[in-house]
């Protein structure tokens, strides 16, 4: 498997596991070599608003 591969592999596996600001690091260093990947950034987004959601609860 190639580094970016692997890297938007622990993205998204970030992302399902809710740990979402591993999975905004990852998603967007990915984005950067991808920047047109529609579901790179559906999930960063998602990932983003979820985050955010979470900060508010505190």
């Amino acid at each position: 498997m190639g580094t970016y591969l692997i890297q938007l592999v622990l993205g998204v596996n970030h992302y399902n596991n809710h740990n979402y600001q591993d999975a905004i690091t990852d998603l967007s260093a990915i984005l950067t070599v991808y920047p047109s990947h529609v579901s790179i950034k559906l999930t960063l987004i998602e990932a983003l608003i979820k985050a955010f959601q979470e900060n508010e609860k505190r």
